[in-house]
């Protein structure tokens, strides 16, 4: 049986916490995770909210790579519809030639309701479910 950690990214409900103190904290409980011999770190991408805030899980896990080079990482969720599926597909290829351990993966939808995240500036397109900004690039 693995045992793993999922990293939340969450300052929902601290007062005054900012964004860089979560960022620090949930490094520091990866590092210890690994220290303690845990077998895989997860994270999941979420956009424009408190309760979890990581935009990116691939930079994250490349990251995490040279962080805690003998513990597995998985993502929990990349919400394909906010990226290029080329580029995930490059970005998670290059972080497992970093590794010899392969990145657990799973891809997600997200979500495409209106307004859901009225910081982003695109939002998903029908066309193949990707952001209308890049909806036109030919892919």
């Amino acid at each position: 049986m693995d045992v793993g950690m999922m990293m939340v990214f969450a300052s929902y409900g601290w007062e005054d916490c900012s964004d860089a103190r979560v960022w620090d904290e949930e490094i520091r409980l990866a590092r210890l995770a690994a220290d303690l011999g845990f077998d895989c770190l997860w994270s999941a991408e979420h956009h424009c909210n408190d309760y979890s805030f990581v935009p990116d899980t691939l930079q994250l896990m490349t990251y995490l790579t040279a962080l805690c080079p003998h513990v597995a990482l998985g993502t929990a969720a990349v919400i394909v519809p906010w990226h290029d599926p080329l580029r995930v597909a490059e970005q998670a290829a290059v972080r497992d030639m970093l590794e010899f351990i392969p990145m657990k993966s799973l891809p997600a939808t997200g979500s495409s309701a209106p307004g859901s995240c009225a910081g982003h500036s695109s939002v998903p397109s029908p066309n193949r479910g990707r952001p209308a900004s890049t909806s036109g690039c030919g892919l």
